[in-house]
């Protein structure tokens, strides 16, 4: 399922970026938006999954969960430079740029029990 979202949401994307949306899907199943990482990835309106994913992905993938959750709950593509400042919305702090991906913390959320 990660690899099939990353497949999806950043296939023209570098490695890094690639890595970025896999380490997102993990900081959200860490914060319990849902209970599996499939669950998470086809959640409605919220990731692009395609079916089928190539061996960038897969290689992504195997990295993000060797990485682990980066914090990041959100991103956005947007074509033009944003301020560090910026937010997602009034409850999320903008937290860098990978690849073609601003990222977001949301964090209004406490880590899931397991």
């Amino acid at each position: 399922c990660m690899a099939e979202a990353i497949h999806g949401e950043a296939r023209g994307e570098p490695h890094e970026g690639k890595v970025f949306v896999g380490q997102v899907i993990l900081t959200r199943l860490h914060l319990g938006y849902q209970k599996t990482i499939c669950e998470v990835v086809y959640a409605p309106q919220q990731f692009a999954p395609r079916r089928g994913y190539n061996v960038a992905a897969a290689k992504a993938t195997k990295e993000a969960i060797r990485k682990g959750p980066n914090g990041v709950t959100h991103f956005h593509s947007y074509k033009k430079q944003i301020s560090p400042n910026a937010s997602f919305s009034s409850r999320c702090l903008a937290k860098g740029k990978v690849g073609g991906h601003w990222g977001f913390s949301c964090n209004d959320r406490a880590p899931a029990s397991r």
